[in-house]
């Protein structure tokens, strides 16, 4: 249980019963244990960056909080499902898993809308913010460490063992045997980190490629003759496609805004979202709509509803302000963990 899960319940109830405190926190995370579907995780995101009711998922939450904890609201309980939500969702965060990829991902993605500040939110994306980047750098290892393998510790061993075995010598075979088990577990480990090793390079070089060339492979072109708008969208499609192990790494920002500066114009200072949609290259758009929100993937969803120019109706039905004003680079990054997410989500639809 977060030790500040009394504060959060605080913001959304006058006076929290300590006692209803750990039944509540365990009720929350064996329902995000029990559903690991897509739209589950989807869903639960969701609740908790708006801390709105979800279709049948909000009924279902509820429903299991109820049987646990019996003075759980089953009705007007919007903000209190949020913060069981966030506790659904923060669970999830202790172990490495495609679950816990796709959430952390989709709250960075989710912070383009500026979701509710409460203290429940803010803990859950701190955590998530810190395992993206920890998840990230483990998913991408050391070349030098990871082929590092100590060939003569294996060799003075498999010795001994043959040694041992050929003198008759029990206690010593069995404790070289052992010795060889030992060696054998971890260059299995070695061999697995070799594989993410490789994965790394391939996606290192897959990044060098598309900055050294200065061109996009999506419109055809050198990046200098075309402008900061048109490329905005794009660049964030080219690179979400080049991402190989999830999460994301860090780095990937900086790259995009390599490309943005390799175009004309001026990627870096404010402009409405009205002007700078409207002048945007219309990326490819996903062929389905299942996980897109006003909540977590805003871009796509105007750019979903647009046909041809994004318009400023359109911008206001995904609960976005069409006057907000931010860098084109900005954009382009916060497209990227859109697109991030629906990859890591999807990913949770493979049985």
């Amino acid at each position: 249980m977060h030790p500040h899960f009394f504060h959060w319940h605080g913001q959304v109830e006058l006076k929290p019963d300590v006692a209803v405190l750990e039944p509540r926190w365990k009720a929350a995370e064996e329902f995000a244990n029990n559903n690991h579907a897509a739209a589950d995780v989807n869903g639960l995101l969701r609740i908790a960056a708006s801390g709105k009711p979800v279709d049948e998922l909000a009924t279902r939450f509820a429903e299991a909080l109820i049987v646990a904890e019996p003075t759980f609201p089953p009705s007007r309980n919007n903000q209190l499902l949020g913060v069981m939500a966030c506790a659904a969702l923060y669970s999830q965060l202790e172990n490495s898993s495609n679950v816990a990829d796709a959430i952390s991902i989709g709250l960075r993605a989710a912070s383009f809308t500026q979701p509710s500040e409460n203290t429940a939110y803010s803990d859950l994306f701190q955590r998530a913010m810190a395992y993206l980047s920890s998840e990230a750098e483990r998913m991408r290892p050391a070349v030098a460490s990871s082929l590092d393998i100590a060939s003569s510790d294996i060799d003075s061993a498999i010795a001994k063992f043959s040694a041992a075995s050929q003198n008759g010598q029990t206690a010593e075979f069995g404790k070289h045997f052992d010795t060889l088990g030992k060696f054998t577990i971890a260059l299995s480990k070695r061999v697995a980190e070799q594989d993410r090793v490789f994965e790394r390079l391939a996606e290192e070089t897959q990044f060098l490629w598309w900055i050294v060339n200065q061109s996009s492979p999506t419109l055809k072109i050198r990046r200098s003759k075309i402008s900061v708008a048109a490329y905005t969208l794009v660049s964030a499609e080219e690179a979400a496609t080049r991402v190989g192990p999830l999460p994301p790494s860090a780095s990937a920002e900086s790259l995009i805004r390599e490309a943005m500066s390799q175009c004309r114009g001026d990627a870096m200072s404010p402009v409405s979202l009205t002007n700078l949609l409207g002048k945007c290259t219309m990326p490819t758009l996903p062929s389905k709509d299942d996980y897109l929100s006003p909540q977590i993937t805003p871009i796509l969803g105007a750019l979903k509803k647009a046909v041809g120019t994004v318009r400023v109706e359109q911008i206001e039905d995904v609960a976005l302000d069409p006057e907000r004003k931010l860098a084109p680079v900005d954009l382009a990054i916060h497209h990227f963990w859109e697109r991030s997410y629906l990859s890591a989500i999807r990913i949770l639809e493979k049985p």
